[in-house]
């Protein structure tokens, strides 16, 4: 009986006064009574039984058949188990033996190892379970090396945190077992989360100076100061602040840029480039360069939203999102691009592409270069004169953007294996034989955004 005699050790003061009704242990001190219990000395398995059973029932109240539940549960849990886990397990199985034996070895949804029910974490969302190790090692993973919208359950990725509801009552779970488990990181988890509502503010903006973030919280007015650097911008164009802003509109003032300012034209040529390879996170609004491998999948600098190149839209992995469909398992890396996004349409050839900006008669020029220019503006690679100042794969790039801005429809070059190849993706309803019914038909039955 070592786990009684171990219980017994933990039951407090009233204990000795418990124990003293039953044994002949007239002279000893509480002390010494404790010490003879954590020893087993002198103490034979029935007087360790009554003593127990005296400060279950005098100390916590427990009735007999309670007794039993709990003496049961004694015989069968592990050595380090103390009398107030073993009774709040008890108590969670309404004093139930069969129930309370299975909250005695829950298994751990990660490691597969088996625990007491007092040493096992869930969230609100989902089913998973985990034991507290496991859970250290998942917090202090997703709280050092991820963004907030990657904190939900690491098995089911439930809630979608994109739900703004959700999320906060995903975070608000978090933050006692932050506290409990990972104390040492709770100031990066809550700055984290401050981040993050400050990205969701419309107020918040960054110093076109220093390109620090903040949130703008003094009287709405165009000029605002950045409380980092101490200089001023535009809040609504975001420009750096300059007199000549003063009492004109941004749109104004820009035309004023354009005709006095001498650096105005080599900044505009500066912006276009960023705009070439640059990309702006849909999450928080900040602007970053984009190096000419970057993949279809790009991760924020500053918020960590983890999003498409092409259409903005969140990347998940793995998990579901509001938007998903039976089809969406097994693909693991996946968004719900439209099919007019540029990281579809990149895979069409260039010249069905251009056809369909004929098609709906749009032209476009690269706006720092002339049509004859001989070398590409984004990789300085030989260019054929046709192709606006870009090589070819950057010439196609610019078309699936241009494609991608007008909202236009590749479906109308299309070839007819890829219009089947898409409907297989997206749905499973039946569709024409006709080649010609069939752009009609995707168009009428999921037309673009």
């Amino acid at each position: 009986m070592d786990n009684t005699h171990r219980l017994l050790a933990g039951c407090g003061g009233n204990f000795a006064e418990a124990f003293s009704k039953s044994c002949t242990l007239e002279g000893k001190t509480d002390e010494e009574i404790l010490s003879m219990i954590v020893r087993k000395t002198d103490l034979t398995e029935n007087e360790t039984l009554t003593r127990l059973r005296l400060i279950l029932m005098v100390d916590k109240q427990l009735t007999e058949s309670e007794v039993k539940v709990v003496f049961k549960l004694v015989e069968a849990s592990p050595a380090e188990l103390s009398v107030d886990e073993l009774l709040t397990i008890a108590r969670n199985s309404t004093f139930d033996v069969k129930r309370a034996m299975e909250l005695l070895l829950i298994e751990c949804s990660l490691c597969n190892g088996r625990f007491p029910y007092t040493r096992i974490r869930t969230l609100n969302f989902c089913a998973c379970k985990f034991c507290d190790g496991c859970m250290v090692h998942w917090l202090t993973s997703a709280i050092r090396e991820k963004g907030v919208r990657q904190w939900a359950c690491p098995l089911c990725s439930k809630p979608d945190l994109s739900h703004s509801e959700d999320a906060a009552t995903h975070y608000q779970q978090l933050d006692p077992m932050v506290r409990q488990l990972v104390a040492d990181l709770y100031e990066i988890f809550t700055n984290k989360l401050l981040d993050n509502a400050n990205y969701e503010d419309p107020n918040f903006r960054f110093c076109a100076h220093c390109n620090q973030g903040f949130v703008y919280q003094g009287h709405l007015s165009k000029k605002i100061r950045c409380p980092f650097c101490g200089k001023y911008m535009c809040y609504s164009c975001k420009r750096q602040w300059r007199d000549q802003h003063d009492g004109i509109a941004c749109d104004a003032y820009e035309l004023w840029m354009r005709e006095h300012d001498p650096d105005y034209q080599q900044q505009r040529q500066l912006d276009s480039i960023i705009e070439e390879t640059g990309i702006q996170c849909p999450s928080c609004k900040f602007r970053f360069q984009l190096d000419n491998e970057a993949c279809a999948s790009v991760k924020c600098s500053q918020c960590e939203f983890e999003f498409c190149e092409g259409c903005g839209l969140e990347v998940v992995h793995g998990r579901a999102t509001s938007q998903c469909t039976d089809q969406c398992k097994g693909r693991g890396h996946h968004a719900h691009h439209p099919r007019n996004c540029p990281i579809l349409t990149r895979e069409y050839d260039s010249e069905d592409l251009e056809n369909l900006l004929v098609m709906h008669d749009i032209r476009f020029e690269h706006p720092l270069h002339p049509p004859d220019s001989t070398h590409c503006v984004v990789c300085n690679a030989d260019i054929a004169k046709y192709q606006g100042g870009l090589c070819r794969e950057h010439f196609k790039q610019k078309l699936c953007k241009v494609i991608f801005k007008h909202n236009l429809d590749p479906v109308d070059v299309m070839k007819h294996h890829q219009i089947v190849t898409w409907i297989n993706q997206h749905t499973n309803v039946d569709f024409p034989n006709d080649n010609d019914s069939l752009p009609k038909f995707i168009k009428d039955k999921f037309p673009l955004k």
